[in-house]
């Protein structure tokens, strides 16, 4: 099995031609983007709920929209290292989020990101970047 790549940028042509055209997109301010960054570490995960950009961290805990969803419902995760490359890679005051044929892209001036597992079920990121927690503390259940 392939280790999951959690993202990779792409020409907004080459994007295109592998992923499908946009069917939905939601622009977003840089400086908020950067802002987001602060809010989690690793791993950011992404998707449209009712048509609303919901952005999740690492722990599938809400940092923008106002959906916090189940478990179950799948997001598409990045690493931010990758989303803080793409940031950097075309100085723009904008960046768009869109959903593709069923694939989520954010796209960057003439660069996009792509490649990511749906989370579930790949949802074990690189065991190498957690701390593996082994109480209910650590791993913040409550009861």
């Amino acid at each position: 099995m392939n280790k999951p790549i959690y993202g990779k940028i792409f020409t907004k042509e080459d994007a295109e031609e592998l992923f499908g055209k946009v069917i939905k997109s939601v622009d977003m301010s840089t400086d908020e983007a950067i802002n987001l960054l602060a809010k989690t570490d690793r791993y950011m995960m992404f998707n449209f709920v009712n048509d609303e950009l919901i952005i999740l961290n690492r722990n599938r805990k809400t940092i923008h929209g106002n959906y916090q969803p189940k478990s179950s419902e799948v997001f598409h995760v990045y690493r931010t290292s990758v989303f803080e490359e793409l940031l950097a890679k075309y100085p723009n005051n904008k960046i768009s989020f869109q959903l593709r044929e069923k694939k989520f892209s954010v796209e960057n001036g003439n660069f996009v990101m792509e490649m990511t597992d749906p989370c579930p079920p790949f949802c074990g990121f690189d065991t190498t970047d957690f701390k593996i927690a082994k109480t209910k503390k650590e791993q913040n259940i409550t009861y």
